[in-house]
């Protein structure tokens, strides 16, 4: 499997309903966005996304959704506030 290039996006950009602010890192699985809601400016959350894969096997991001669903109800755990997929990538912001 070769590693896609990581996905940029630029400050003001539009995702679904919330708007990057900065990068806040990067590593294997993905790059990590501080973003804001466009409704509410004081909604505030890191966005996770990853490229689109080819293969199923490889789509990391979508079991880090499937388990952050399973632990909503604890108290311990961050709130998933929106995922799914962008053009030529997925995310997932909590």
């Amino acid at each position: 499997m070769s590693t896609p290039a990581p996905i940029v996006l630029n400050s003001g950009t539009n995702v679904k309903g919330f708007l990057i602010k900065r990068k806040l890192g990067e590593g294997a699985c993905g790059t990590v966005y501080l973003v804001h809601s466009i409704k509410n400016d004081k909604i505030r959350g890191a966005m996770k996304v990853e490229p689109q894969m080819k293969s199923k096997e490889d789509e990391i991001l979508k079991m880090e959704v499937f388990v952050l669903r399973k632990i909503q109800s604890s108290n311990h755990a961050c709130r998933l506030m929106a995922s799914g997929k962008h053009t030529g990538f997925s995310f997932v912001t909590s």
